[in-house]
């Protein structure tokens, strides 16, 4: 009676052992879906930085608007005003290349749900 049970118990383990095998071969998905994922992934990720880094943007010329225009870098006009603006978009890329600010994790987590 005792080797009945104790066969009946393996069989049970190995049924049980059997259908966490098959479970986990069901859910594994096809490498070409991986794939698409993870390239989405990738391209959320990298609208999420862009974002931060236009916001960041927004915020650092905000900033510049408060400076006193007697300290400006150059003698002032339209090659200035261009500089400045692109030197505040590259500063701004990079502070959320840097993931210092946090902003564009926040907008991925939250995306990445739906």
């Amino acid at each position: 009676m005792e080797t009945k049970i104790t066969k009946i118990n393996s069989q049970n383990l190995i049924n049980s052992q059997n259908l966490k095998f098959k479970n986990q071969i069901n859910n594994l998905k096809n490498p070409v879906e991986i794939k698409k994922s993870f390239q989405k992934n990738e391209e959320l990720r990298k609208a999420s930085l862009e974002f931060e880094a236009m916001f960041i943007k927004q915020m650092l010329e905000s900033m510049k608007k408060t400076l006193n225009k007697d300290q400006n870098l150059l003698n002032g006009g339209q090659v200035e005003e261009i500089f400045e603006d692109m030197l505040c978009e590259q500063r701004a890329k990079q502070i959320a290349q840097a993931q210092s600010f946090g902003l564009a994790d926040l907008i991925y987590n939250q995306l990445q749900k739906k």
